[in-house]
C-alpha cells in the first residue's frame, strides 16, 4: 500500500528527533517482540536488547528485540610497574578497530603496521552492531577506532556519545569541512557515488534514465534491480531522495519498488551488476566501486551518473570514514591512525577498493580517473545522514522488500 503525505510528515518527524529520543523504556521491550525505531536499545528483564532488522535479504523489514551479546571482561591487568609521576603513560603499541570495511583494506593495515610498529586489532561487523557493541561496552570496550562504511553511522555514533572530539590540523588541512564533523568528532575518509546501471543491449539510448526519477516510470515496470530496504546502502539512498523532495519522495520510492519483481530485489551490488550484464533485468542502482571489481561480468552494462543537469540535485554519495571512540585507553594513538589514513595510507584506503579519496591531494587510480567528473549532492549529506529511521519507514510503505 502506498505511503500517503501525512505517513511520510509524521515519519520526518520522527527521523529528525531519532538522535535526541531517550531510550525506550525498559518496560515496552519484549524479547521477539516487534519494536519500532530500529537501533533503539533497552531492557528485558536482565537482557539488554536492541531494535533490528531480523528479516532474511530480500524479505521485507521485521523489526524485533533481539539480544545484545553481552561485553566482554576484559582480563585482570597485571600490577602496573611504579614510575615517577612526571612520567606520561607509554602509548599503546596495539590499536582495536571496530571496523564495517571488510574489502580492500587487508593490505592497508599491514603497511601502517610495518611503518609505524602498531598493531591492530579488527572487529569486523555491520555498522549498527559494531556501535551496538561499543555503548553496551561502554568504558570497558577495547575499541579505540570506529570505522564505518556510511555516513548515517558515524553521526549516529557521534550523537550517541561514542566518539571523541580531536584536535588535529592533520585531519582538518585534509579533509574538507563538508566530510567531517562539525565538533571534529568524525571523518570522511573516501567517497562512493550510488549510480544507475543499464543494459546498453536491452535499453535503446533515447530510453536511458538520465535521472533516478525516470526508474519510478511505468515503462520500467518488471524491468529493474534493486537492492533490498535491509540494507544500509537503500536507506541511505532513500534518505538522500526524502531530503531531496519531502513528501514527493513516496512516488518516487513508490514507483522504483513497483517496477522492481520479488525475484529481482537481489542484496549484492555486484549480483545486481551482473543480472543486468545477463539480462535478468534492465537497469539498476548501485556502488561506483563494484564497476571495478575483477571478474565482474558487465558486459553491455553502461554506469549512469545520474541528475547531472546543471539545475540538478547531483548523484547520491555516501561516505567511509572513522572517529577515535570515546572510552579509548589510547587516544593519541587512535587519532594518528586516521591521520594516516586521511594522509599517508590515503591512496591505499580508496584505491584498493576503486572508490574515491577525500583528501584532495590523493591521487586516483588510473582506471577509476574517467570516473570521476560529476556531480555530487554532498549538500546534503548533513540532513540524510539523520534520516534512515525515516527511510525505513517509507520504504517499507511502499513495498519495498
Amino acid at each position: 500500500m502506498f505511503a500517503s503525505s501525512s505517513r511520510l510528515a509524521a515519519a520526518l518527524v520522527v527521523g529528525s528527533c531519532v538522535a535526541v529520543l531517550a531510550p525506550i523504556p525498559a518496560t515496552a521491550a519484549t524479547l521477539g517482540k516487534s519494536c519500532s525505531k530500529i537501533d533503539s536499545q533497552s531492557t528485558s528483564g536482565t537482557t539488554q536488547v536492541v531494535c533490528q532488522n531480523t528479516a532474511a535479504p530480500g524479505k521485507r523489514p521485521k523489526l524485533r528485540w533481539t539480544a545484545v551479546p553481552a561485553a566482554t571482561t576484559p582480563t585482570a591487568a597485571a600490577p602496573a610497574t611504579t614510575v615517577a609521576a612526571t612520567t606520561a603513560p607509554a602509548p599503546k603499541r596495539k590499536l582495536t578497530v571496530y571496523s564495517g570495511r571488510t574489502y580492500g583494506i587487508e593490505d592497508v593495515y599491514k603497511r601502517f603496521t610495518k611503518e609505524t610498529g602498531i598493531e591492530l586489532d579488527v572487529v569486523s561487523g555491520s555498522d549498527p552492531a559494531n556501535r551496538t557493541r561499543m555503548a553496551q561496552e561502554g568504558s570497558r570496550t577495547p575499541a579505540d577506532v570506529y570505522l564505518t562504511v556510511d555516513i548515517a553511522s558515524l553521526v549516529r555514533a557521534a550523537d550517541d556519545g561514542l566518539l571523541s572530539p580531536v584536535s588535529s590540523t592533520t585531519l582538518t588541512s585534509a579533509i574538507p569541512s563538508e566530510f567531517r564533523d562539525a565538533k571534529n568528532r568524525w571523518f570522511g575518509l573516501t567517497r562512493r557515488a550510488r549510480v544507475i546501471y543499464v543494459n546498453t543491449k536491452n535499453v535503446a539510448k533515447a530510453d536511458i534514465p538520465t535521472r533516478y526519477e525516470d526508474l519510478a516510470s511505468s515503462k520500467w515496470a518488471g524491468r529493474l534491480c534493486s537492492r533490498p530496504s535491509s540494507h544500509v546502502y537503500t536507506q541511505s539512498f532513500a534518505a538522500n531522495v526524502i531530503a531531496a523532495y519531502g513528501d514527493k519522495a513516496v512516488g518516487i520510492l513508490n514507483g522504483i519498488a513497483k517496477n522492481t519483481t520479488s525475484e529481482n530485489f537481489i542484496d549484492s551490488d555486484t549480483r545486481i551488476i551482473e543480472t543486468i550484464s545477463a539480462g535478468g533485468c534492465d537497469a539498476g542502482i548501485a556502488n561506483t566501486y563494484y564497476y571495478f571489481r575483477p571478474g565482474l561480468k558487465r558486459d553491455n552494462v553502461s554506469l549512469i551518473f545520474p541528475n547531472q543537469a546543471d539545475n540538478d540535485r547531483g548523484v547520491h554519495v555516501n561516505v567511509s570514514g572513522a572517529g577515535v571512540v570515546a572510552a579509548s585507553d589510547d587516544k593519541a594513538t587512535a587519532q594518528r591512525f586516521i591521520e594516516w589514513l586521511a594522509t599517508d595510507g590515503n591512496a591505499d584506503f580508496a584505491n584498493g577498493n576503486a572508490e574515491y579519496p577525500v583528501n584532495p591531494k590523493t591521487v586516483v587510480r588510473d582506471d577509476v580517473k574517467p570516473f570521476t567528473t560529476f556531480r555530487a549532492d554532498q549538500g546534503r549529506i548533513d540532513d540524510y545522514s539523520k534520516m534512515q529511521a525515516t527511510a525505513l519507514i517509507v520504504l517499507t510503505d511502499a513495498g519495498w522488500k
